[in-house]
């Protein structure tokens, strides 16, 4: 199956985890990009819409294009996930289906409203589901804190990675 990392990072510890994940898989990334939390001000806007609900504008770029299956990532803030991945997610019917979610925090006990947010990703699939603490994110050394917690999570993606895609067969006299 082709699967596709798509995730947010404004402190790059997300970045730094989709990096390591997609060179396990050899899935391609996709940024979300959020403009409305650039500048001197962003953080305290992005930390308002998290606990106001706000869901902000977004583009993913390149665009997730013909992905069987996403990986999806970014911080955690406020105890939920950050508004841009929650904007993502927010139309899961027009997204391919969520195999895994990797996300970042400060501390690992900060995920209140977790729950709620991964109850939206209902669907065929119930995903793996990954969640490190900015410090244990082995940028460098494979032997970090995370390590185990990082190859878990590949052994319950790996059986969807290796599954073939199923693609319909168009015949090429049928316009559609």
């Amino acid at each position: 199956m082709q699967a596709r990392i798509v995730m947010y990072s404004s402190s790059g510890h997300t970045r730094a985890l989709a990096r390591l994940l997609a060179k396990a898989t050899g899935a391609e990334i996709s940024e979300v990009i959020c403009p409305r939390y650039d500048g001197p001000f962003g953080w305290l806007r992005a930390q308002s819409d998290a606990v106001r609900g706000i869901l902000p504008d977004i583009s993913v770029r390149p665009a997730i294009g013909a992905a069987d299956l996403l990986i999806v990532g970014g911080p955690i803030w406020r105890g939920c996930l950050a508004p841009p991945l929650r904007r993502l997610l927010s139309a899961p019917d027009r997204l391919p289906p969520v195999a895994g979610v990797f996300m970042t925090c400060r501390r690992l006990g900060a995920m209140a409203c977790l729950e709620t947010d991964l109850a939206r990703l209902d669907g065929a699939l119930t995903p793996a589901v990954l969640c490190l603490g900015a410090g244990d994110i082995p940028s460098a050394s494979p032997d970090a804190a995370g390590g185990s917690r990082i190859s878990g999570f590949l052994d319950r993606l790996a059986p969807l990675l290796k599954r073939p895609a199923v693609r319909p067969i168009i015949p090429a006299d049928i316009t559609l």
